[in-house]
Formats: C-alpha cells, structure tokens, sequence
C-alpha cells in the first residue's frame, strides 16, 4: 500500500525504468530514431544534456569510461536511483523513518547540479576555446 512521498517516488521510479526499457527495445529494433540536439544545431554550444543518448548507448555496452566521458549524469542518475531504491527497500525492510532517504534525496540532488554545470561549462570551453569537440 502507497503511504509516502518515498513510496510514490520509488513506485515512479520503478514505472519509469519500465518505460525506458520499453523505448530501448524499440529503438534497438530501428521502431523510431533519436534526433540531434536542437540546441547544439541552432546555437552551436553544447546543452547540459548533448551526450546522454551516446553515454546511455556506450553504458549498454558496457563502455563505462566513454559513457562517463559522453555524459557523466547518465552514470551518476543510474548510481544514484540504485542507491536510492536499496535505501528505500532497507528503510521498509527494517521499519525505520524514511530520513536518511531524504538527507540522500537532497545531497545527491545538488550533487548533480553541480554535475550538469560543470559539465556544460567544461565542455563548451573545450569546444570554443580549445576546438576539442567530445563526441
């Protein structure tokens, strides 16, 4: 039975890998294609987001450095929704208060803020200033 702000976000998080894993399988049976980055095409600077699909691809074969090197939040977002759900499933499992789940919540939350500028600021110097494109 859903009682918590925890149980909804583990159960959204549980529906979500579902859907993803959907959408892997018919991007793998060629049912639709990803399109490029909008914001890369119109403003030729990289978003914090060029390189999630390429990071998830290289994570699914097992190319773990080069999805960390396309796109470190792929990486970081699946490290963080394992440890999310085996504190949540230890909390349950021991009958204890769900506040080491949200101390977790919000460290790994600015964590990956500060992930995403500092990957869009790191690449976008490289780009611009350096002519290093990361593909």
């Amino acid at each position: 039975k859903i009682k918590t702000y925890h149980d909804y976000l583990a159960v959204s998080i549980i529906i979500t890998i579902a859907i993803i894993c959907i959408c892997i399988a018919l991007f793998l049976i060629g049912a639709f294609r990803i399109p490029g980055c909008i914001f890369y095409t119109k403003f030729n600077i990289y978003c914090p987001a060029c390189g999630a699909t390429r990071a998830f691809i290289h994570l699914l074969n097992g190319n773990v450095w080069q999805s960390i090197i396309s796109n470190p939040m792929v990486f970081y977002l699946i490290l963080v929704v394992i440890i999310y759900l085996g504190l949540y499933l230890y909390t349950k499992l021991k009958g204890q208060k769900e506040e080491m789940i949200t101390k977790y919540c919000k460290i790994s939350f600015y964590i990956g803020i500060f992930l995403i500028i500092t990957n869009f600021i790191i690449r976008n110097v490289l780009l611009h200033v350096y002519n290093i494109h990361i593909a």
